[in-house]
């Protein structure tokens, strides 16, 4: 009996010393790996995105912010461990609300003009650059009934786009001309170009180097009447930040308006090889459509590029308050960054 219970106790000491060395083996096994996990070189899922928002979809427009990025002219913010991912949008205005209410972009592009008017109602926002000095905005006519200048709108039917910034700067070049806005019929349409084809309206409206290229691309001759030529004078494509993100992280939005401005640059001087580079990273697009659109876009930048002046933005303000646009009166200080303008 004695015996028997000494077996099994011998037993049973075993079995437990067995158990003992196994979790011992263990945790000096696990102790290993996290020790060599906490000494391994940091992998590339750490690498920290700076997200760029677009205020429309990746157009010939908007060809400077993907050039910075293909070009590598935002080295030093990825020097920093940061990666550039740039955003498609839903329009200027959706953008200014957007920037203005969340900290997932740190910067943004938008129209001055909606830049301006979003400031006036209360919206924290700031403009950094202007690429567009000119509004680029078109009236797009068939050649049976061509819109050259603003009194040929008279008598026939203009297509307007619900809360698109086009139907505001229509209001403007019909105040800025003498129009009797009765004598044109306005008839609310799309963004697409079926009502100008099928003759429903003989004029639509857009940025020039969008839907006139295309058209013109497709052998349909079109007249264009740009805003600019007939006295619309407001500041159009531009880069914003939130105040709270120039508060936060100044130095760094001041590399993407740098590396950005070097894009545009870029495009303003090699429209050919921009175009080329931008085909490249969207090949769905028709090459044709992007090299004449790139040329716009090309003509379309300002000279110093990127440059604002107090009195550029005068100019939109005044602009904006004659058409009654503005939620409430706003300066050029309160419009644009501090530090990013110029006298």
């Amino acid at each position: 009996m004695n015996v028997q219970m000494n077996a099994k106790l011998v037993r049973t000491c075993e079995t437990l010393s067995l158990i003992a060395i196994v979790l011992l083996v263990g945790a000096i096994a696990v102790v290993g790996i996290s020790c060599g996990q906490k000494n391994a070189p940091t992998s590339s899922s750490s690498t920290k995105k700076i997200k760029i928002l677009l205020d429309w979809q990746a157009e010939p427009t908007y060809a400077g912010f993907f050039i910075a990025r293909e070009k590598n002219y935002f080295e030093d913010i990825k020097k920093e461990g940061f990666e550039i991912e740039i955003v498609e949008g839903n329009g200027a205005a959706t953008t200014a609300q957007i920037m203005g209410t969340s900290d997932e972009y740190l910067v943004a592009s938008n129209s001055g003009e909606a830049t301006a008017i979003a400031v006036s109602k209360g919206i924290p926002i700031k403009s950094l650059a202007v690429f567009y000095p000119d509004v680029p905005t078109v009236i797009y006519s068939r050649e049976d009934t061509p819109i050259s200048k603003p009194s040929d709108m008279e008598g026939k039917k203009i297509g307007l786009i619900d809360g698109s910034v086009t139907v505001d700067e229509y209001r403007g070049v019909i105040a800025a001309n003498g129009i009797d806005r009765s004598k044109i019929q306005e008839v609310h349409v799309g963004w697409d170009v079926a009502p100008l084809l099928t003759k429903k309206v003989d004029g639509l409206m857009n940025y020039e180097e969008l839907t006139p290229v295309q058209l013109r691309l497709q052998r349909h001759n079109v007249t264009v009447m740009r805003f600019a030529d007939y006295g619309l004078k407001a500041y159009s494509l531009n880069l914003i930040a939130s105040t709270r993100g120039l508060a936060s992280n100044s130095d760094l939005i001041r590399k993407i308006v740098s590396g950005v401005t070097r894009g545009y640059e870029f495009v303003k001087s090699n429209p050919d090889e921009a175009a080329r580079i931008f085909s490249q990273l969207f090949p769905q697009k028709n090459k044709d459509y992007v090299l004449a659109s790139m040329k716009i876009v090309a003509r379309e930048i300002g000279t110093p590029v990127g440059s604002q002046t107090t009195q550029g933005w005068a100019q939109t303000l005044k602009t904006l308050g004659d058409l009654k646009l503005l939620g409430k009166d706003v300066t050029v200080a309160d419009v644009a960054a501090d530090g990013f303008i110029q006298k």
